[in-house]
């Protein structure tokens, strides 16, 4: 029997929010590739395993299947009808809370000092902003992989910095919107790629929900 232990919990983690974040992004020909051949479902598959909810698994694999077997080009398509053109699901998170003007310049400016602290920066070729859900999610992977490598080292202080860390991000961030975004998600998509994808970031969040609320004070975990 396999032991997982807290630092491979987080890899996991780390390894799963990554994946979701390059789905979300526009794909691009070697993402499209990835589809194809099986490698992005088999690496959110073996996250969704360790993690324990492999059964939520089901909805992608149909879905990959689909785009494959119809043209894994319309996935293009398919992302601009959501994320661009009429916009009719938001990608960002200044969007979805409703403060609009100087307030989502403050939002936008929060999220990205967050990141500076750890040392997080958007690539300025990037397209996308400092609150989009592809730079949200990959950030949250990368205090996964830190806390995970923090306690490796033995590291306790840092450990309990990235917790804390993410703890802050996910309540203040991720969690005020992407609930809304998936919904949306689920409303205007027309391929199922999308739609199973927001039900696994929900699935991650949920996950890290129960987490943060019962983590012992002593110390992560």
């Amino acid at each position: 029997m396999t032991t997982v232990t807290a630092g491979n919990a987080l890899m996991a983690r780390a390894h799963l929010a990554g994946l979701l974040a390059r789905g979300f992004a526009y794909p691009d020909e070697a993402f499209r590739q990835s589809l194809l051949s099986g490698e992005f479902a088999g690496g959110v598959g073996e996250s969704c395993r360790q993690l324990g909810f492999r059964d939520r698994m089901a909805g992608l694999e149909a879905a990959v299947a689909d785009v494959a077997g119809r043209d894994a080009y319309g996935l293009a398509g398919e992302h601009t009808h959501l994320f661009a053109r009429n916009v009719l699901c938001p990608m960002n998170e200044a969007s979805y809370l409703g403060a609009g003007g100087l307030a989502s310049v403050r939002d936008i400016a929060d999220v990205a000092s967050l990141y500076n602290v750890f040392g997080y920066k958007v690539a300025p070729q990037a397209k996308e902003l400092a609150d989009s859900l592809p730079v949200e999610l990959e950030f949250l992977g990368v205090l996964f992989a830190k806390q995970a490598y923090a306690l490796e080292q033995g590291w306790k202080d840092r450990a309990k910095l990235c917790e804390a860390a993410r703890a802050t991000f996910v309540k203040e961030h991720l969690a005020a919107w992407l609930p809304r975004f998936a919904e949306r998600v689920r409303k205007n998509a027309r391929l199922g790629f999308y739609p199973a994808l927001a039900g696994l970031a929900e699935s991650l969040l949920s996950l890290e929900v129960i987490h943060l609320l019962h983590r012992p004070d002593d110390g992560p975990s």
